[in-house]
């Protein structure tokens, strides 16, 4: 790797000195050199012995997963998921899925999952569109950090909504199991 070098400083005078190095790479050796300059501009050198910064590994720790659904009516209802979550580094964005209770399949894994959203960020939002109405799904959202560090959640499970019918519909429905006498309309 070629040595790349950068310098750190304070332009204020004073006995003590202190100096905080920031954005260091990680699993990287440097060498640090630290000079100072007196009054007279006398300058003074030394060489510090060479350190290594440790790898990155931590996984991403997810918190505040929620979700909000909302149903489209159409010939085949829909419904869109919004499921975030926050991280506390940036990291990749993706939701594992099933239909039902994960626990209840027989190799206890989801079926499904969303396309991983390859930008690194804090704060999540995956969309998924695959869900049915009333129905029950299982998921764990996944973020990856930019050291291929994997953070999970915990498995959640939630029944989507159906469509709400309206009260029109509702009265000619429990006109037509009641009496039958809609069947003629066409209704």
């Amino acid at each position: 790797k070629a040595e790349l070098s950068k310098t750190v400083g304070k332009p204020d005078f004073s006995l003590g000195h202190k100096i905080e190095l920031k954005s260091l790479e990680p699993a990287t050796t440097y060498r640090l050199e630290l000079q100072s300059r007196d009054a007279y501009s006398n300058l003074s050198t030394e060489e510090i012995q060479s350190f290594s910064t440790t790898k990155d590994v931590a996984v991403p720790k997810i918190s505040q997963v929620r979700t909000e659904m909302t149903v489209f009516p159409g010939q085949q209802d829909k419904v869109q998921v919004l499921v975030f979550w926050n991280t506390d580094e940036p990291a990749t964005s993706q939701v594992l899925f099933t239909e039902g209770h994960s626990k209840n399949k027989r190799d206890g894994k989801f079926t499904s999952s969303s396309e991983v959203e390859p930008s690194l960020k804090t704060n999540h939002a995956v969309i998924i569109t695959k869900w049915l109405p009333g129905s029950m799904y299982s998921f764990q959202v996944i973020s990856k950090d930019a050291f291929g560090n994997e953070g999970s959640s915990e498995e959640f499970t939630t029944i989507t909504p159906q469509k709400k019918e309206n009260v029109i519909d509702l009265i000619i429905d429990n006109f037509t199991k009641t009496f039958g006498w809609t069947k003629n309309l066409g209704i």
